[in-house]
């Protein structure tokens, strides 16, 4: 679950080329739901290893042993998702600044996110790796 930057590059080129407030307003929601999806994804993963981490024990080898299990498999595979959530977090703020930008050049009026899915969206997901 590596984070593209290849995707957050090719969405820039479309927020640019974006000629009318219809365009500039369907990727506004295709984004929208892009980044809601992958930060859901991650959320949930963090939620899931972070009711591992803690290590329990009463027996000092014991206790040993759950630690270093834990550093290795759980906490390793935690803090890369911690990681990935800060750089989605700061693509998705530097894309909103960016749609922002243009709607203002623009002079557009926010369309509702339609709630259709990411799927089919003005620049279609293959090209982006999304």
């Amino acid at each position: 679950m590596p984070f593209n930057n290849e995707y957050i590059s090719n969405l820039e080129k479309a927020i640019d080329q974006c000629s009318n407030c219809t365009q500039i307003n369907k990727l506004k929601n295709d984004v929208e739901k892009y980044f809601d999806k992958r930060l859901a994804d991650i959320l949930s993963s963090i939620d899931i290893l972070g009711e591992l981490c803690p290590a329990p024990g009463s027996i000092e080898d014991v206790v040993t042993w759950i630690g270093n299990f834990i550093n290795s498999n759980i906490l390793g595979p935690y803090n890369k998702l911690i990681t990935l959530q800060a750089e989605v977090l700061a693509a998705q703020a530097s894309i909103i600044a960016k749609i922002g930008s243009k709607i203002g050049q623009m002079s557009c009026d926010l369309v509702p996110s339609s709630g259709s899915g990411f799927g089919g969206s003005l620049f279609g997901d293959s090209m982006f790796g999304g």
